[in-house]
């Protein structure tokens, strides 16, 4: 059975919030300059711990389209993880939106992109999509942004974190290390 639905955190939701029991998160997000885009995808368990971390360039899109792609991304990545039960959040409102609304009143440049994230979600047994503030998503818009700046792909585990990225985790989820 696949629960598939979008939620909206109360405004007071403040910093990034672990999952439920048995769920992994995947925060994401897309940076991009003039020339060049990059996404990422920040998986972390519902303790917290972060379980990997991955970041690519991308052809360049329109932001809301690199937005887009890094959802379909953290989707594809967590069916290739044989994850079931997954949350995938991130702070780019006009594709979470897209997510929840009929395919008429979505972005047309998004839209078979949206198409394709949605034809994702019988893959889980449960697959949320959750819109948070860029102060929710401080890891990916890291990473996002390294990958831009360094034009390396890259997968890291939590016991070798970049530096900007192991200060943006803790900063995110001060409990662990």
């Amino acid at each position: 059975m696949v629960i598939y639905y979008i939620e909206t955190p109360p405004p007071s939701l403040l910093s990034w919030t672990p999952p439920p029991f048995n769920c992994i998160k995947i925060n994401v997000d897309a940076a991009h300059s003039d020339l060049k885009a990059s996404i990422a995808a920040v998986a972390r368990n519902h303790d917290g711990v972060v379980i990997k971390v991955w970041a690519k360039s991308i052809p360049l899109f329109s932001p809301i389209q690199a937005e887009a792609t890094a959802i379909l991304w953290a989707a594809q990545l967590a069916i290739s993880e044989t994850w079931t039960n997954i949350i995938i959040e991130g702070d780019a409102k006009l594709c979470f939106d897209a997510l929840s609304s009929t395919p008429s009143s979505a972005n047309w440049s998004i839209m078979n992109i949206i198409d394709n994230i949605k034809s994702l979600t019988p893959s889980f047994v449960s697959c949320t999509f959750l819109w948070v503030r860029r102060l929710c998503n401080i890891p990916a818009h890291t990473a996002a942004k390294l990958a831009l700046a360094t034009d390396f792909s890259f997968c890291f585990s939590s016991n070798i974190l970049p530096p900007p990225l192991r200060l943006a985790c803790m900063a995110d989820c001060p409990l662990v290390s």
